[in-house]
């Protein structure tokens, strides 16, 4: 929020913001629900055309969210970034932008409150460390206001059934096996049945041939059940 130009590095995820300040949302100035004040320079007639924001999103499995929606509040306009990809332009020009480039319109008061969605594309995402960078930018150097806040919804993927469980007995030996795919099955085990049972993962280790991955137990005293399942 020091009004300098941050041409482009500054949305990859490998840029360095640790001496960036920190604040919750809602981040601006000049409006009464404002969170967290960021500067606009020492002329309030000639403020910063763009202040840059960041935030670091953990995501475990990426497979698991079928959908994103993007939710912006902005005050004037602003360009979202997911790991370096624009993925949201609001009340901006098209074409590439600068520190300098200003809004084309004023946000009217009706649109000050309100989060301008945009769906985002679920296959940007990667596993652990994802990196939301925004600027956000004024329609004029004299504007009173700037307001930003920004939320990311994700709708989970329906889990995938596991694939079919072959059991046979072969030279003293239970052997179990199942398709081999994209997801890592784990085998899991019971001794009984119904809303009471106490699945525990089957701690041995497993080999896969022609596609299908086969698992060699020695029998039980007593009866035993098996599925499948994600870790």
């Amino acid at each position: 929020d020091d009004g300098s130009d941050q041409g482009t590095a500054w949305r990859e995820p490998g840029f360095d913001d640790a001496r960036w300040s920190e604040g919750p949302a809602p981040i601006g100035y000049g409006d009464d629900d404002i969170a967290t004040l960021v500067s606009f320079g020492g002329n309030s007639q000639a403020k910063h055309v763009t202040t840059y924001f960041r935030r670091n999103v953990v995501v475990d499995d990426p497979r698991r969210i079928a959908g994103l929606t993007l939710g912006l509040r902005r005050d004037d306009g602003a360009i979202v970034y997911l790991n370096g990809t624009e993925v949201f332009r609001s009340n901006m020009p098209p074409g590439p932008v600068n520190y300098l480039t200003l809004a084309p319109s004023t946000t009217g008061s009706a649109d000050e409150a309100r989060f301008f969605e945009s769906d985002v594309n679920p296959a940007l995402l990667q596993t652990g460390a994802n990196i939301l960078a925004v600027e956000v930018h004024q329609a004029a150097r004299s504007s009173s206001d700037l307001v930003f806040d920004l939320e990311l919804r994700a709708t989970a993927s329906a889990a995938p059934a596991p694939p079919h469980l072959a059991a046979r007995w072969d030279e003293g030996m239970v052997r179990l096996s199942w398709l081999d795919g994209p997801v890592s099955w784990q085998l899991f085990s019971s001794a009984e049945l119904g809303s009471g049972a106490v699945w525990r993962p089957v701690e041995v280790g497993s080999s896969v041939a022609g596609g299908v991955r086969f698992v060699a137990l020695l029998p039980a005293e007593g009866p035993v059940f098996y599925r499948l399942g994600t870790p």
